[in-house]
């Protein structure tokens, strides 16, 4: 069973908190019970199985995301700029977009214990980003990831930032990002 860090529940507290109470307590209401345990004590270091990670933040993304077009990549989008705060956005303003891609695959392990990540330069301002060996990485955990690298890129100044998505082959999800 694929596993992932809880790292992103800093960032989903951190959204909650912003966005009041009320939203928080309407989330919260929604989970059963071990959601609700998993909500309040999982430190961003523990080890989570993708399927009851997936459970709670389907849960927050439509509680936080109800009419939105693409809520997992707005999602993915609101967890990065809580989690890329104030002290990793002074960093990630020094190195170049492809500085960032080419540490891809040491940030995916530190994250997921399935997969393996490879990253390719296909153009000047062109990379292609693969995730093999992961063929059950739920889609919303792909959506959601790119709004992570929208957000990681566009921390470094690139703008504007397309992530454009491949998922047609399940045994290697591609994304092709494409920056100004």
């Amino acid at each position: 069973m694929a596993r992932v860090k809880g790292a992103d529940i800093i960032g989903l507290r951190k959204v909650f908190a912003e966005r009041g109470c009320q939203i928080e307590d309407e989330f919260k209401a929604k989970l059963n019970p071990e959601q609700q345990e998993m909500y309040t004590r999982l430190l961003p270091s523990m080890w989570v199985p993708v399927e009851d990670w997936l459970g709670l933040l389907t849960v927050a993304t439509k509680t936080l995301f109800p009419n939105e077009r693409q809520p997992w990549v707005s999602l993915g989008r609101s967890l990065a700029e809580k989690s890329y705060g104030s002290v990793y956005r002074v960093f990630l303003r020094v190195p170049t977009v492809k500085v960032v891609i080419s540490r891809a695959a040491a940030i995916w392990n530190t994250y997921y214990d399935t997969g393996q990540v490879r990253a390719t330069s296909t153009g000047p301002k062109l990379i292609e980003l693969v995730v093999e060996d992961f063929p059950e990485l739920p889609f919303e955990f792909r959506e959601a990831a790119r709004g992570h690298v929208l957000v990681l890129l566009e921390l470094t100044g690139a703008q504007p930032v397309a992530v454009r998505p491949d998922y047609a082959n399940p045994s290697s999800w591609r994304w092709e990002i494409e920056w100004r």
